[in-house]
Order: C-alpha cells, then sequence, then structure tokens
C-alpha cells in the first residue's frame, strides 16, 4: 500500500533517481567523495545535504515570491494550482523540494521543518534580489542567447529599488544551484547551455545578431516573459486573438493558446514564412475577406515579436525611421502554399507598402505529372518547387535540404 501524501518525505522523492544521475546531482551540488558509495547511502548524502540550512538558503533563493507562496501553501499537504502556476510548480518540483502530482503540489513535511530554520529576515532580502537575476538570466537564454556580464547587468538593474554591481551579480550568480542553471558564464559572457557544445548552432546565432544591439527590455516585460514564455500583452497580439475568437469563432483558450504559440515560433524563427504556414494551417478560413484581415493582424504581430535574432528587438524596431516607396520589406515566400496565400493576399499586402517576390525563390524543374494515376498517361511539366516544399526526389526531406542544396 503506497503511503498517503502527507507521509512522503525527501527521500522518497530523491529515490526515484538512477544511481548515474545521483552522482551527478551530488557533483553538482560540491558533495565530494562519493563514487563508492551505494545508492541508499549516497540518497542519504544527498537528503542531508538538501535539508542543510545553507544549502537550502541558495537553493530557495532563486523563488519569486508567488512560488514562494505555492511552496509555503503546500507544506504538509497537497496544494491544488491552476494553469498559470504550473511552471511555478515544475520547479518547485525540478529543485526537489516538492512532488508534482498531475495539478497538486505536495512539500514534504521534513522539507518544511527545515525551511523553517531558514526563513529569515536575511533570506527574505536576498531571496529578492537573487530571484531577480534568475529572471533577467531566463530573459538573456531566449531573447540574446548569449550577452556580456555588463548587459546583464543592465537588465538586473531595470527593476525599480534595486541596484546591483557586478560583484554583487557573480556572487549571487555563484551561489545559483547548478543542477538547475541552463545558462553558464564564460569568462565575461553568459551563455545559454544550447549553446555550450553546438559551436555551429552558436555560429549561425551570430551570424543572424551581427551589427544589432541588445534590448534592454522593462521590469514589465522580464516578469511578464517569466511567467508566460510570451509577450503577448502586445497590442497586435491582442487584435490577432479577438479576431480568432470573435471573427472565426475559436475558444476563448484555444485562441489565447496558439497566439502565445505563435510569439514563440516568430520570437525563435529564422524562416518566417514556415511560421505563416505554420499558422495558416491550424486556422479555417473563409472567403478572401477574412484571408486579408488575418493577413494584415498577422504581419502586424510578427513585426511587432521580440526577436531571439534580433536581440530582443522587433523587426519594426529596426525598420529605418524614414522609408521612401519601394524601400519596405520584400516578402519571400518559402514553400508553395505559404506563395499561395500571399498571392491571395497580394492586394492587401501592396496596400500596406510590403513588396512581394513570388518567384526568386523557387526552382523551375522538370517533374512527372500522372494525371491519370500510376497506370495512365505520364507527362513531364515544370513546376516551382520552394526551399521547405517536400523534394521532388521523394527522400521526404524538404527541397532545401536534399536536391535543393
Amino acid at each position: 500500500m503506497s503511503k498517503s501524501a502527507d507521509n512522503r518525505t525527501l527521500r522518497e522523492k530523491i529515490e526515484r533517481y538512477k544511481k548515474d544521475s545521483l552522482g551527478a546531482i551530488a557533483s553538482q551540488m560540491g558533495i565530494k567523495g562519493t563514487s563508492k558509495l551505494k545508492k541508499d547511502e549516497l540518497i542519504d548524502v544527498i537528503v542531508d545535504a538538501m535539508l542543510d540550512p545553507e544549502v537550502m538558503f541558495y537553493r530557495l533563493s532563486i523563488f519569486d515570491d508567488a512560488t514562494m507562496a505555492l511552496f509555503e501553501k503546500a507544506i504538509n499537504k497537497g496544494c491544488p494550482y491552476s494553469e498559470e502556476d504550473s511552471e511555478r510548480a515544475a520547479l518547485l518540483s525540478e529543485a526537489d523540494y516538492a512532488f508534482n502530482d498531475v495539478g497538486t503540489i505536495f512539500v514534504p513535511g521534513d522539507v518544511g521543518a527545515a525551511y523553517k530554520k531558514v526563513k529569515t529576515k536575511e533570506f527574505e532580502e536576498y531571496r529578492a534580489r537573487a530571484s531577480w537575476i534568475w529572471k533577467c538570466l531566463d530573459w538573456l537564454q531566449f531573447m540574446y542567447g548569449y550577452a556580456p556580464i555588463d548587459v546583464v547587468l543592465k537588465l538586473a538593474n531595470t527593476k525599480k529599488g534595486m541596484k546591483f554591481s557586478e560583484q554583487e551579480l557573480t556572487y549571487i550568480y555563484e551561489k545559483f544551484p547548478k543542477d538547475l542553471q541552463y545558462v553558464y558564464r564564460v569568462a565575461e559572457f553568459f551563455v545559454d547551455e544550447v549553446y555550450l557544445d553546438n559551436k555551429e548552432a552558436l555560429k549561425e546565432l551570430k551570424m543572424n545578431q551581427a551589427g544589432k544591439d541588445y534590448y534592454i527590455p522593462t521590469e514589465a516585460e522580464i516578469i511578464e516573459f517569466f511567467d508566460t514564455m510570451a509577450l503577448v500583452s502586445e497590442k497586435s497580439y491582442q487584435n490577432l486573438q479577438k479576431f480568432l475568437i470573435n471573427d472565426l469563432d475559436m475558444d476563448d483558450d484555444d485562441a489565447e493558446m496558439l497566439v502565445a504559440d505563435l510569439w514563440n515560433e516568430v520570437s525563435e524563427s529564422d524562416d518566417l514564412t514556415d511560421t505563416m504556414q505554420w499558422f495558416f494551417d491550424n486556422l479555417r478560413l473563409k472567403g478572401q475577406d477574412q484571408v486579408q484581415k488575418l493577413m494584415q493582424l498577422y504581419n502586424e504581430a510578427s513585426n511587432n515579436t521580440r526577436m531571439l535574432y534580433n536581440r530582443g528587438f522587433k523587426p519594426i524596431e529596426l525598420l529605418p525611421k524614414e522609408l521612401k516607396p519601394g524601400q519596405m520589406p520584400t516578402i519571400v515566400p518559402g514553400s508553395s502554399h505559404a506563395a499561395q496565400m500571399l498571392a491571395k493576399a497580394a492586394p492587401e499586402m501592396e496596400r500596406m507598402g510590403f513588396n512581394l517576390d513570388l518567384d526568386s525563390n523557387a526552382d523551375v524543374l522538370p517533374v512527372i505529372d500522372m494525371p491519370y494515376g500510376p497506370y495512365g498517361e505520364q507527362r513531364i511539366i515544370q513546376k516551382k518547387v520552394y526551399p521547405n516544399d517536400p523534394c521532388p526526389c521523394g527522400s521526404g526531406k524538404k527541397y532545401k535540404k536534399c536536391c535543393g542544396r
């Protein structure tokens, strides 16, 4: 018979890890001399360390007020959490101080007892500053990829009523729990872990970001992004969401989720035509009027998205302030589907001042056409093939990654 929720302990949480993972956790926590320990012994050492007041002090310091409120509420009893708090619940579980049981978070009693020794005025003051730096590094991870320490200081000092020095920033960062980090310091730079061992990805990122400044967000933007992983409070995204609900009869929650997904797709995209195709594939449009209206709303949202490749800047913020006729960006489709949509929306796009180039990105290839099936007459026709179309050779790959290389 399984134990009831109020009898579970931190040890039961740590027992779920395999021995190799336990060894890695011990190493990241700075626990030495564990290589010859048996699994049960290793678990005991890790549990003792995690319940140590000094370790818990820094481990809990990454949690903001809302996360700590959820943590305290869940001590010794299961606490249901909303969708809005799902990331906070996930972080508590990832820190191994809580069980995340499908919509309910539970903090073991032994963790709660240890926390009583940690919860002091000193802890609360330190946590307020450390949890803010944690949020700033979250922004760096997704909006910059990498940045020098002076830029991180600018992020930190956007917080009203707080002023950080490089020395304090370094101290706080070095005290962060290593097993929970996704951003690492390399010399004078902070780097998303994704690029540490992927030189090609880092090279591509640097190439796309070349010559661009770092956008320094407001305090509100850092908070919204940390809480929601998107910045859809922006007016153009709200307008798009209203259109999905009012004109396309989409459920409110579905529309909110799709708009947030779109923000993430655009923000991280290296091929906006692919993103546009993905978005339109999620919708059922009726009539040319809806296509044109949606294209306008989509473009406004896309141009007002803070992007990784722009170091946090919106595309519209990087356009020259004064554009002469003919200087608006030229939109080039990456697939046949995108080209068809753009062709339908051409009048609206041209009215907005955008230039369309539906041909230069496509190759014209001879392909076999079988209009009457595999046993009927075959003929050779000329077909436009775009980079993101399926390769005509039948490999299943995109043309740009196959015969179109």
